[in-house]
């Protein structure tokens, strides 16, 4: 109830009902109107008038109901999805390298109309580049952020959600390796965000090189892709998360894809 869709049903079945608590509103009327002055008619004038009342009541809460959300049909949900993949998601993912914060003195009363707070993307130098099939449920992301390269795939199918990294690993004792060196980047992911987390060995069809894999899944429940407010809750625990690892990445030296050159740990700076 609280995504707003509270029928799935065919446009035909809510064509149908409308018609017919229509006639039933304007039969009850003309009947009303037709006795209103003839005596001995007032059962018939009563049980009308309460007709009346049913049918404007059912054809509001029908009108309500049915069209106050788009039809939950097949091409609407992979609408949904398609939205979620090639907008919503892409552009949480900006906060990977935003610009520095900016800072104001803060006054009682102030409006706060600075234009760069009040833009509705962030001001960053990520760049992304997306492979997704036409009516697809998924999408692959190599994502520059930070003088790294990301390679992440996310797929939706309804409430279930799956977000996968591929990480560089010539060997299965390398994954090993990267899933000591990420176990404490990803536990924020699986520990209170509710991930499931899994790892495999494999060469990619994307690189045709071996990588790495983590798959982080959680089902979100079959209204997921109705409640935006959910969605905007997954993409930026997703984006904060992963401006944490990549920053972790960075500080150890842990390569995050075959394109990063060498990959050095960062100078600390003297005290």
């Amino acid at each position: 109830m609280q995504t707003g869709n509270f029928l799935y049903a065919p446009r035909w079945v809510k064509l149908t009902a409308l018609m017919v608590l229509s006639l039933a509103l304007v039969t009850a009327l003309a009947v009303v109107i037709y006795y209103m002055d003839r005596g001995g008619r007032d059962s018939w004038v009563l049980v009308a008038i309460s007709l009346a009342q049913i049918a404007a009541s059912g054809l509001v809460i029908a009108l309500i109901v049915f069209f106050s959300q788009r039809d939950a049909n097949l091409t609407v949900l992979r609408a949904r999805i398609r939205e979620f993949l090639l907008h919503s998601l892409p552009r949480g993912l900006l906060i990977l390298d935003c610009a520095p914060p900016q800072e104001a003195s803060w006054q009682p009363g102030r409006g706060w109309r600075k234009k760069a707070w009040r833009s509705s993307y962030p001001e960053s130098n990520v760049s992304i580049r997306l492979r997704y099939t036409s009516c697809g449920v998924e999408c692959l992301y190599f994502v520059k952020a930070q003088g790294r390269t990301l390679v992440l795939r996310a797929q939706v199918n309804m409430g279930e959600v799956v977000f996968t990294l591929y990480l560089p690993a010539a060997t299965e004792a390398a994954m090993e390796e990267r899933r000591q060196q990420l176990d404490w980047g990803l536990s924020r992911l699986t520990g209170v965000s509710g991930y499931r987390q899994d790892w495999y060995f494999a060469v990619e069809s994307f690189d045709n090189r071996s990588h790495a894999v983590v798959f982080l899944t959680r089902d979100f429940g079959t209204d997921f892709l109705d409640d935006n407010r959910l969605m905007l809750f997954v993409v930026n625990d997703l984006a904060l998360n992963l401006r944490g690892l990549l920053k972790d990445c960075i500080e150890r030296g842990i390569p995050t894809s075959y394109e990063d050159e060498a990959p050095r740990p960062a100078l600390s700076k003297a005290g």
